[in-house]
């Protein structure tokens, strides 16, 4: 009877250990939960239920994401609370990789990033976004993550400005009032951000950018001050100065080479770095005077490559203008004759004083717009240059040291009246440009006359030649160009990440009533058990 009662006691302790032991097991496991959910990646512990996966990125995107391995940071300018979505999207961005955060700014409040970034005192669109990365930052306004579609108005991929200007248009004529209605009812707004967004991180933790460089350390002209850096300031286009006697070789980000007008010939080691560039695909843009004919080193680079300089500065007869001839106006605004003493006149009844032409070193030159490097000026009427103390250029494809696939072309041309010094009966047009580029991706350019392309004044002949020598730079040069899959535009509606209702309730039941409730059955079991022992 003993050995009876004493095994239903122990039955009964192992079953009112199991039951303590269940209990503590359910509440660790909700313990777990709770904290797990606080802890993990927000990307694994919810679930994109929109319709068109707007929180979801591409998985090429997120592939992209996961492997960089240099600090992020994306700072959301002045969030006002209209664009959940975004900061969403954003935050989930940065689940996939702890070097990316995500931090709120409030640029008004914070005058130091204001000041950093140049924001001061500027109207900042809420939702704009800059990318800090570890050497460079990049800025996206809030309407560059945007496009919009019509379908039936047959508009596609509009940006920002250019849906404004379609607003505009139809807003200035009531003849256009249906097309303004369909414009406003039947616009889908995509978001672009993803595309815009990866590549602003691609760009900001690129090893290095493509860099634009003007050789120093052979009394080179400073392009500084100049016309020429002010386009390249305007249009974003990096120049960085480059000393090749302080470099082991030219440097891998060197997008292009910029050589001005040295007074000192190149070393031969530094001509020896510069081919060692141009031989694996390398660009060079070379702007010489007549006095750097003379220099050997400098002009072996150009011969290798099929151009060679012709000695005597290009000069054209010019017949003076009025004033100079010795006319002036009249109170009619009419030139009238005017007689200057010791002037030869050549008509003695009227007074006409007629100049004999003069000798002018600065010669009109036309670009080839067919050629890729001057394409862009094929739109302009009479597009010219004015090229002072330039020399001629010939071409000896056969001299070069290239081979046989080099393209040589003429890009800048003379009228048809010039002459070289000294050679004055040998009047035509001549070569002042030119362009040779290879298989392998090299490129050179040369122009003469180098003191035209480099002046600071902002009269109209320099202004142009200022802009064909940036033409020069940008077709010798490489821009920085994202390599990441371009994501899929998503209509952008005012969706959230989100459950049904009926989904809530279930999940709210199971967390309040179940798990709870559970672990009070248990409670109550193993007290009853007790009280019945």
């Amino acid at each position: 009877m003993k050995k009876t009662e004493n095994r239903m006691k122990r039955t009964e302790n192992k079953t009112d250990l199991r039951l303590r032991l269940c209990a503590v097991l359910l509440l660790l496991a909700v313990l777990f939960f709770q904290l797990g959910m606080y802890l993990i990646p927000s990307v694994y512990a919810t679930a994109d239920l929109t319709k068109n996966d707007n929180y979801t990125l591409t998985s090429s995107s997120r592939e992209f994401l996961r492997g960089i391995d240099r600090r992020v940071t994306i700072c959301l300018l002045d969030p006002d609370g209209s664009d959940a979505r975004l900061e969403r999207f954003l935050e989930r961005m940065t689940d996939y990789n702890r070097n990316i955060t995500l931090k709120t700014v409030t640029v008004a409040e914070d005058a130091e990033f204001a000041e950093k970034y140049g924001l001061s005192g500027v109207t900042i669109q809420p939702y704009s976004v800059i990318l800090e990365g570890e050497d460079r930052y990049g800025f996206l306004n809030y309407t560059d993550l945007f496009s919009f579609t019509n379908a039936k108005l047959g508009l596609s991929a509009l940006t920002a400005s250019e849906y404004s200007y379609y607003y505009s248009l139809f807003s200035s004529n009531s003849q256009y009032s249906e097309y303004l209605s369909e414009l406003l009812t039947g616009t889908v707004q995509n978001f672009e951000g993803e595309t815009m967004l990866c590549a602003g991180i691609e760009y900001v933790t690129a090893e290095y950018l493509p860099t634009n460089y003007y050789l120093t350390g052979h009394g080179e002209k400073d392009p500084s001050g100049t016309i020429l850096s002010g386009i390249f300031e305007l249009r974003s286009l990096e120049c960085k100065a480059l000393s090749l006697s302080d470099a082991d070789a030219v440097p891998k980000d060197a997008a292009s080479i910029l050589i001005l007008a040295p007074t000192e010939d190149l070393s031969a080691q530094d001509v020896a770095k510069l081919f060692a560039y141009l031989d694996d695909g390398g660009q060079l843009t070379v702007v010489t005077n007549e006095e750097n004919l003379s220099m050997p080193n400098l002009m072996s680079v150009l011969s290798a490559y099929g151009m060679e300089g012709v000695s005597g500065k290009l000069s054209v007869m010019v017949q003076p203008d009025g004033e100079e001839s010795g006319e002036k106006a009249d109170e009619s605004g009419e030139k009238s004759p005017e007689n200057t003493e010791g002037e030869e006149t050549g008509n003695e009844e009227n007074g006409d004083a007629e100049k004999a032409p003069v000798k002018s070193d600065t010669v009109l030159a036309y670009p080839d717009v067919n050629h890729g490097l001057t394409e862009a000026l094929a739109s302009e009427d009479d597009y010219s240059v004015l090229a002072e103390g330039a020399n001629a250029i010939r071409l000896t494809p056969s001299l070069s040291t290239k081979e046989s696939s080099l393209l040589l072309n003429a890009i800048l041309t003379t009228e048809k009246e010039c002459f070289a010094e000294g050679r004055e009966d040998e009047r035509g047009s001549f070569i002042i440009g030119a362009a040779a580029e290879t298989a392998d991706g090299a490129r050179v350019v040369w122009l003469t006359g180098a003191d035209s392309y480099l002046k600071a004044d902002q009269e109209e002949s320099s202004v142009k030649n200022a802009y064909l020598l940036y033409l020069a730079t940008l077709w010798t040069g490489k821009t920085y160009t994202s390599t990441l899959k371009e994501a899929p535009a998503k209509p952008y509606g005012t969706e959230a990440l989100s459950i049904t209702s009926s989904m809530k309730m279930l999940m709210g039941f199971f967390m309040i009533f179940l798990i709870p409730a559970g672990a009070a059955t248990v409670g109550a079991v193993v007290r009853y058990r007790r009280k019945k022992a």
